[in-house]
């Protein structure tokens, strides 16, 4: 069963990748888009973000080449209106804090 950010980000567009991620003071910045069509991306900004943790596995340096396969995107609501949000993909997996993200097509 699909997860509420799930709902929002895949839009029943089928498996999709991950084709930036970036960090910074304000928050992070995720695009993504089915692998039917890389073209068909939007943008999740998750302001105020705090990462939580990194967990990567990879055993060649190209492991963690982008695009990467996401497996799921799951959240859970926390108080206060924050999120604690897990993107897992297949070779690494990032959890952290943040209010519901903004999103563009």
């Amino acid at each position: 069963m699909a997860t509420e950010i799930e709902l929002e980000l895949l839009r029943s567009c089928g498996t999709h990748g991950v084709k930036s991620i970036s960090f910074d003071e304000s928050g992070i910045k995720l695009t993504i888009a089915p692998w039917s069509d890389l073209t068909n991306q939007l943008t999740a900004v998750f302001k105020g973000a705090k990462l939580t943790s990194i967990d990567a596995e990879n055993d060649e340096p190209e492991d963690l080449e982008l695009p990467w396969d996401i497996i799921a995107i799951d959240c859970e609501n926390l108080s206060g209106n924050m999120w604690l949000f897990c993107l897992r993909c297949t070779h690494i997996e990032y959890v952290f804090k943040s209010h519901w993200p903004t999103i563009t097509t």
